[in-house]
């Protein structure tokens, strides 16, 4: 029996720390893109600490992703978690990323650029973890 009291659902809010990067899963002819969201949270003191999260976004978002963000964007990210693991030399890897279901993009004047809506499509493996 499916436990249906879970859920994996994550929203982030926080700046583009670096340029994103567009690749193609050639064998499905698919776009993912790659970027880095920084977030901060404050302490008492003014102390800070900043967390990187890695950001993953596929089909039309990707496109949307590459075309819009820039490093230092304000972004708003919802998505879900997903862990991967590899072999790198015969050391074992592993990295949680979020994959993005929708993306709000902050610019000047609270200025909101919202993604396009996506075509439902059906993914198969390679697509959802394609390395």
């Amino acid at each position: 029996m499916a436990d249906r009291n879970s859920f994996n659902k994550v929203i982030l809010a926080g700046y583009a720390a670096n340029e994103p990067e567009l690749k193609t899963v050639k064998t499905y002819n698919t776009n993912y893109c790659r970027f880095s969201l920084a977030t901060n949270e404050w302490f008492k003191g003014d102390k800070k600490k900043t967390e990187y999260h890695y950001i993953i976004s596929w089909g039309k978002t990707a496109e949307f992703c590459h075309k819009y963000i820039t490093k230092g964007k304000f972004v708003i990210v919802e998505g879900k978690l997903r862990n991967r693991s590899w072999d790198d030399e015969g050391e074992r890897r592993r990295i949680t990323e979020v994959h993005v279901e929708t993306m709000t993009l902050i610019g000047k004047m609270g200025e909101a650029i919202e993604q396009p809506p996506e075509e439902e499509e059906e993914e198969t493996e390679e697509e959802k973890d394609p390395y």
